[in-house]
């Protein structure tokens, strides 16, 4: 750009130079054409003296001399001539150098505006590049930060999944805990044997059996109190042997005169006791 700068002040400094020239060789012009006035004024005296030469002898001497004097100003008129001639070719290299200059200043001026021109999109685009990395600062502190929250998320998860994990465990133990005790509390046993069984087995006493002497579960079928709600019996005749509440129960005859143990209420029908004990026949 300095080059451009040192290039256009010299061709600026030359223009001014072509310009000084050309002011003087028009005044030279100028003075050359007034003196050719002054020659074609001479050159109308010697006429003038000719004529008179042929009408008397006596002043030809004169004007030969007035001649001579005619003839070297007639040479230092052709002498001009070839100097205005000069000077106009002079004139017109100057102008054509004038015009170049002009062409090059015009030149110059548009170099300049555009230059100027560059300059105002050179500031933009850094005030742009200057805004977009605030910008990008701003959004990395923000991701900074949403990195250090997502660390302490995930830091709150694993503590979180921990708890919930030790919390599932806890509920699974709780849940096969319930299931066992649900399972305790709603089991229960049932047995149908004759007499004779029966006084084989067990000690009857009245008002029941003790089952605290010669128990063996295994003879009895472990059942669910809550899917029990009747007990085809498969006889005749049969009566409860174990104690239950009157009003739970019915030993109902079906259309083929077998009997079945109907549970009207399960929960009052066992809270005596959770061992059914049937004599059949």
């Amino acid at each position: 750009m300095k080059n451009e700068v040192f290039s256009l002040s010299k061709v600026l400094s030359q223009y001014e130079e072509a310009k000084q020239k050309l002011a003087a060789s028009d005044a030279e012009i100028k003075t050359l054409k007034a003196e050719m006035e002054s020659f074609s004024k001479v050159q109308a005296q010697c006429e003038e003296a000719e004529q008179k030469l042929a009408a008397s002898e006596a002043e030809v001497a004169s004007l030969k001399n007035e001649l001579e004097l005619l003839l070297n100003v007639r040479t230092q008129n052709q002498e001009a001539e070839q100097k205005i001639l000069a000077s106009e070719a002079d004139v017109k290299v100057l102008r054509g150098e004038l015009e170049i200059l002009s062409k090059v200043q015009t030149q110059c001026k548009e170099a300049e505006q555009k230059l100027s021109a560059s300059d105002v999109e050179i500031k933009r685009l850094k005030d742009e590049l200057a805004q977009k990395n605030d910008l990008i600062a701003m959004l990395e502190a923000t991701i900074s930060q949403q990195d250090t929250k997502i660390k302490e998320l995930d830091a709150t998860i694993k503590v979180k999944d921990g708890e919930i994990s030790q919390l599932n465990e806890t509920t699974a133990q709780q849940k096969v805990t319930i299931k066992e005790q649900d399972e305790t509390i709603n089991t229960v046993w049932y047995t149908m044997k004759t007499s004779k069984d029966l006084k084989l087995v067990y000690k009857i006493k009245s008002g029941g059996v003790n089952l605290s002497e010669n128990y063996n579960k295994a003879e009895f079928t472990q059942a669910d109190l809550r899917n029990i709600k009747s007990l085809p019996l498969n006889t005749k005749k049969a009566i409860l042997v174990s104690a239950h509440p009157v009003g739970s129960f019915t030993l109902d005859k079906g259309d083929d005169k077998m009997m079945t143990l109907n549970i009207t209420d399960p929960q009052k029908f066992w809270s005596a006791s959770r061992y059914l004990i049937i004599r059949v026949k």
